[in-house]
C-alpha cells in the first residue's frame, strides 16, 4: 500500500503539487471539498441583474459620487479580478464617476500586497486604472465610529469612511486559528 498523496500548494504563486508521505501503518484518505463549479460570465451577469433580497447595486449606488471596494488579500482565493468588471459596470450605470472609485485591500494583520500581487487579485488593467491602497491597521489613519455595546471601539479605514458607497468583495473561508473568516463571537 502506498501512503503518499498529492495536494496543491502555493495558489496565487504558481499552483504546485506537493507530495505528502505518511507512515505505512496509517490509513490515509483524501477528502476534498464538494464545491460548486465556477460561474460563467453570463451567470455572474445574471447574479448582478437579479440579486437575492436586495436591489441591484446600480440602484443602491444611484446618485453617489464615490465608492470604496474592499477586496480580501491573496490569503483568500476570491476571484475578485473576474467579478470586478461586472461590479464596475453596475457603479457606472449608477452614475458613480470612475475617478470616485477606489479599492482597498483588506488584509487584516497580513503584510501589504505588492503591486504584482494587487494585479493578481484585482486584474492588471484594474490595478493600473484605479487607485488601490493596502489597509494598514497600524497606520494611524483610521476614523473612530464609537463603540459596540460591549465597549469595543470601532475604527474604519479613512478611504472607506470617506466613500459614499461601500462594497466588500470577498468570501468566507475556514481559518485555522479563528474558525471561519468574518470574525468570531
Amino acid at each position: 500500500m502506498n501512503n503518499t498523496t498529492t495536494v496543491h500548494s502555493r495558489a496565487w504563486y504558481g499552483d504546485e503539487e506537493l507530495a505528502l508521505n505518511f507512515p505505512m501503518d496509517w490509513e490515509v484518505e483524501m477528502l476534498g471539498p464538494k464545491d460548486a463549479p465556477p460561474l460563467s460570465d453570463a451567470q455572474i451577469e445574471q447574479s448582478f441583474a437579479e440579486p437575492i433580497g436586495t436591489e441591484r447595486i446600480a440602484q443602491l449606488a444611484k446618485g453617489k459620487k464615490s465608492a470604496a471596494i474592499i477586496v480580501d488579500d491573496l490569503s483568500r482565493p476570491t476571484p475578485a479580478a473576474k467579478i470586478i468588471p461586472f461590479l464596475l459596470r453596475e457603479l457606472s450605470n449608477a452614475g458613480v464617476p470612475k475617478l470616485g472609485i477606489q479599492f482597498v485591500v483588506g488584509g487584516g494583520s497580513h503584510r501589504p500586497l505588492t503591486q504584482e500581487e494587487i494585479a493578481k487579485k484585482v486584474g492588471a488593467n484594474i490595478a493600473t486604472e484605479y487607485q488601490i491602497t493596502n489597509h494598514n491597521f497600524m497606520g494611524g489613519d483610521l476614523r473612530g465610529y464609537g463603540s459596540l455595546d460591549n465597549g469595543m471601539p470601532i475604527y474604519i479605514n479613512n478611504v472607506v469612511a470617506d466613500a459614499e458607497f461601500k462594497i466588500c468583495l470577498g468570501g468566507i473561508y475556514p481559518h485555522g486559528a479563528v474558525g471561519f473568516g468574518g470574525g468570531q463571537s
